[in-house]
């Protein structure tokens, strides 16, 4: 959500964990279809951006992945 809020990125968020923010354009759609996204967060990483950018990326994404699991965990769904 923090991405989507600089409205440099875009992203397929699940209703459970979409903050309602009227400063945010979005389109809900409710269909059987996205069933199939069903799984883990994935992070995805460019491996460009991994050399030219390195240890300070490496850190962002290590420090993104504890929050992700950390706030799982509160949600009840790990």
């Amino acid at each position: 959500m923090a991405a989507v809020r600089t409205g440099s990125y875009a992203a397929v968020i699940p209703t459970q964990a979409w903050e309602n923010d009227p400063n945010l354009e979005c389109e809900v759609v409710d269909d059987i279809g996205l069933a199939d996204l069903d799984r883990p967060v994935v992070l995805a990483w460019s491996r460009r951006n991994l050399e030219s950018i390195g240890e300070a990326l490496e850190k962002y994404r290590d420090n993104l992945k504890v929050a992700l699991v950390e706030e799982a965990a509160q949600r009840g769904m790990t």
